[in-house]
């Protein structure tokens, strides 16, 4: 009787088992793991070519009542921010990025709420607001809505004395954007904790993990960012700054689903908690991405643009002193855009600087504070109508410019 190791068939089937058994351990061994499937997510995406993202980023927080009264209820104050984009870099001269938004931002029943679509072509920025209320506060937003508004985001930026924000750009937008890529492909926003088990979205099979939000690393990732934007070194009080911005956010959870055969991210949400002593709050961060590397068109402005970077120059020095972080950062004075130069707006009927009465508030603005162009002092109170706007009172009647209780 033939031995079964002497039969050639048998020890053909032997050999051809040991070497797929062999060849599937040493795939096993080269697999990356959990925590390198999630870098190499990340560098995949950030690669991208053109994506469509869908996110949303919210807050729900109080502000500490400042009164000592027994018994002072906290102030509720919430902010959403929907996002329906697209991306195209398939021309790194002249990126798209095109996006319906939605934006609710206030105090319960004072919130106010914003929409419509934000354009960048290139350098060349545009927003039309579809729905906005008729007053922020005692600013009216009536001349703003249901038109394409184009604006200049440096000559903005030198305007707004905050690090990060803040601070005309140094270096041109496509070698800024190159750099910060680059940062993004590499660092490490997102550490693995556990597999949640495979999943299936659009009909895609993807792995979900769940991951812990990186927070020195994203830290470090503004800082760098904001230095390759300006082409500097922060200073140690811009870096303070940023630093106690952070020192008040704790991660609280994350988790991550990303395709089994493309590495791309498919969606992702985080969460953080806010806590600075007197605000304290959840903010969340959910994003949905599709339509990788597909053909995409974001299509430029269908009508002509007003330029209103004269309008946003005169509300940000009053804007921003009710944001976090405001009080110094990377804007420089006495920089042209700084000194208001340069910001022009396109008005009907006048120059961006004519000003007929003389008060020092230009007749394009003017029309966007409902003033009188041909009375300094509209509203009698013995101040002129440019000065309140830069004292950040309203120049149309009493009350506060930025006073946003109000609004409607």
């Amino acid at each position: 009787m033939k031995r079964w190791y002497a039969n050639p068939a048998v020890i053909i089937i032997a050999i051809t088992s040991v070497v797929a058994m062999l060849m599937a351990g040493l795939v096993l061994l080269l697999l990356p793991g959990s925590g390198e499937i999630i870098r190499l997510a990340q560098w995949r995406t950030a690669r991208l070519k053109t994506a469509a993202v869908n996110a949303e980023i919210g807050y729900q927080g109080t502000v500490a009542a400042k009164t000592e009264q027994l018994g002072a209820v906290p102030r509720r104050e919430m902010m959403t921010l929907s996002l329906d984009t697209r991306l195209d870099r398939r021309n790194p001269k002249e990126p798209r990025t095109g996006s319906d938004f939605a934006l609710t931002v206030g105090e319960g029943d004072a919130a106010s709420s914003y929409q419509g679509r934000a354009l960048r072509i290139g350098p060349a920025r545009y927003v039309r607001f579809s729905s906005l209320p008729a007053m922020l506060g005692n600013l009216p937003l009536a001349n703003l809505g249901s038109r394409w508004l184009s604006y200049d985001p440096d000559a903005v930026r030198a305007k707004i004395p905050l690090p990060v924000i803040g601070g005309a750009s140094a270096k041109p937008d496509e070698k800024a954007d190159a750099e910060l890529l680059a940062r993004m492909r590499s660092t490490p926003f997102l550490a693995f904790e556990s597999r949640l088990g495979n999943d299936r979205i659009g009909g895609v099979a993807v792995l979900h993990y769940k991951v812990r939000p990186e927070i020195l690393f994203i830290k470090d990732f503004v800082i760098r960012s904001e230095e390759v934007r300006i082409n500097r070194e922060l200073d140690d009080k811009e870096r303070r700054l940023i630093d106690a911005f952070f020192a008040n956010i704790a991660a609280d959870e994350g988790e991550v689903w990303i395709g089994r055969s493309d590495y791309f991210f498919y969606r992702m949400r985080l969460r953080f908690r806010y806590d600075d002593g007197e605000r304290r709050g959840n903010f969340s961060f959910s994003a949905s991405l599709s339509q990788f590397n597909k053909p995409m068109t974001v299509a430029a402005p269908d009508s002509p643009a007003d330029d209103i970077d004269r309008v946003i120059a005169s509300l940000l020095p009053g804007l921003t002193k009710h944001l976090p972080l405001a009080g110094a950062g990377t804007a420089r004075r006495g920089t042209a855009a700084a000194a208001g130069t340069g910001l022009q707006v396109s008005t009907p009927g006048g120059t961006a600087e004519a000003d007929r009465d003389h008060d020092g508030l230009p007749d394009v603005l003017e029309v966007f504070y409902g003033t009188d162009s041909n009375n300094p002092d509209t509203d009698g109170d013995g101040m002129t109508d440019g000065a309140e706007v830069d004292a950040g009172r309203n120049p149309s009647g009493p009350g506060q410019l930025f006073d946003f209780t109000n609004s409607r």
